[in-house]
């Protein structure tokens, strides 16, 4: 059975618990080991998103969202809790991973061409640069680095654009690019929260 647990602040201790069974069947929520909910809910139930009050006044939200971006929302007064699917430094993360993926590509990629081909030492070079770029902008987005978030976007986008005008397209290449940027920039908005957090 999946459980999650998270806090009700910044910093403080997990109180929040969500467990499920397959598919978000009987998902139910505890807070300080109580459960919340009255009946279990489904998957409908999330997606319709559900609103439970806790002892002190305020109100936590559950719902589960589609797409890239989407993952299971719990909120408090509708802002996310930490360390939940879609709390703005999550969601950093999350963007730091694409640049490390981007990363790890190009190095597999790499190593292909010198297991295969005589690559020449400027060749290597250049790419071993690119591969350092995306795995310390990686770091720094992380760290909440919109300015590292936009460089990855800008280089990634124009290195795409520069490689399809060179001629080399590919569908699969295509798609995979193509999830990756829109991934970098569904990530905009959550490292401009995470900047208006840091700032309070």
């Amino acid at each position: 059975m999946p459980t999650k647990s998270y806090p009700l602040e910044e910093g403080g201790p997990d109180r929040v618990g969500l467990s499920w069974r397959r598919k978000f069947r009987d998902f139910t929520v505890t807070v300080d080991g109580q459960r919340l909910n009255s009946e279990s809910y489904d998957m409908i139930d999330l997606r319709q998103g559900k609103k439970m009050t806790l002892a002190d006044g305020t109100d936590l939200h559950v719902k589960l969202e589609k797409g890239v971006s989407g993952g299971l929302k719990v909120t408090r007064d509708w802002k996310p809790l930490p360390g939940s699917a879609t709390h703005p430094l999550t969601r950093a993360r999350g963007a730091s991973i694409l640049m490390f993926i981007i990363a790890g590509l190009n190095a597999a990629f790499l190593a292909l061409l010198l297991a295969t081909e005589d690559v020449p030492t400027v060749a290597v070079a250049a790419a071993a640069a690119w591969i350092l770029l995306f795995v310390v902008l990686g770091v720094m987005v992380r760290r909440g680095s919109l300015t590292a978030l936009w460089t990855g976007i800008v280089v990634f986008a124009a290195d795409t654009i520069w490689l399809l005008a060179l001629g080399a397209f590919d569908v699969g290449w295509v798609v995979v690019r193509g999830a990756l940027l829109i991934g970098l920039w569904k990530s905009l908005p959550a490292l401009r929260q995470l900047r208006q957090i840091e700032a309070t």
